[in-house]
């Protein structure tokens, strides 16, 4: 290849570059059930540096590398310390925070997605369309001549809804039997669904649940939870 042409293209990488890094740059508002998180975002070359104020008054400092449309890097607070990941697709920004057990803090993970200031947020899917669906669980506990049964619920509806509740509970031995009745909905949100992740919240702030997976035919889905445990739930069919 003519050494001319390997200038050019060097050119042409190098500017698509710099368009995908400026467009970091700006300010991103996610308005949550508590009022805005306000994400105020600079580039400088080949990092970027930002603050996330909350609505409570918390800030966070951000400082990592930029990648192509997205970034990673330290995640810096007066109670803690950890790590962010941040990608932008179009005018929405998607950032992750997460930290790791250590001195006066836990691990967790929390996402979050903003909207760039003054821009028309674009109508978009909340995930993996197999989610969709009345789903249930059921758990059986059986120890001797006693057992005890209960159910829960989860319904993902196609609009980024959800509801989870409580369903029918019994329990019962030789001569007594016990009947919880229904518990009826419990929880109400949002949810989305990324890269094989749950995450549910309120539209601005968002809490990752954990990963989850479906057998072939789609009629089995199984959580497992970032607290601990999984749970295997089985569609409800009409």
């Amino acid at each position: 290849m003519p050494r001319a042409r390997v200038l050019v293209l060097l050119v042409l990488c190098a500017a698509a570059w710099a368009v995908h890094a400026a467009g970091l740059g700006g300010t991103f508002v996610a308005q949550g059930a508590q009022g805005r998180t306000v994400a105020n975002l600079e580039v400088r070359g080949e990092r970027l540096v930002g603050v996330i104020d909350f609505p409570n008054q918390a800030r966070v400092n951000l400082v990592g590398a930029i990648r192509g449309n997205g970034a990673r890097g330290s995640a810096t607070s007066k109670d803690g310390s950890g790590e962010f990941d941040a990608l932008l697709e179009g005018d929405t920004l998607n950032i992750t925070l997460s930290q790791k057990n250590g001195p006066n803090q836990k691990a967790m993970s929390i996402a979050f997605v903003f909207q760039r200031e003054g821009a028309v947020p674009a109508a978009r899917i909340p995930g993996d369309p197999r989610m969709v669906g009345h789903w249930s669980y059921q758990n059986l506990i059986v120890s001797g001549n006693a057992s005890f049964a209960s159910e829960e619920h989860l319904l993902f509806r196609a609009d980024g809804s959800y509801a989870y509740g409580k369903g029918a509970t019994a329990a019962g031995g030789a001569d007594w039997s016990f009947d919880g009745g229904r518990g009826g909905d419990l929880e109400h949100g949002l949810w989305r669904a990324e890269n094989g992740v749950l995450f549910v919240g309120d539209g601005g702030n968002w809490m990752r649940v954990g990963t989850y997976g479906f057998t072939e035919d789609g009629s089995t889905m199984r959580i497992a939870y970032d607290g601990g445990g999984r749970k295997l739930w089985s569609r409800k069919r009409p």
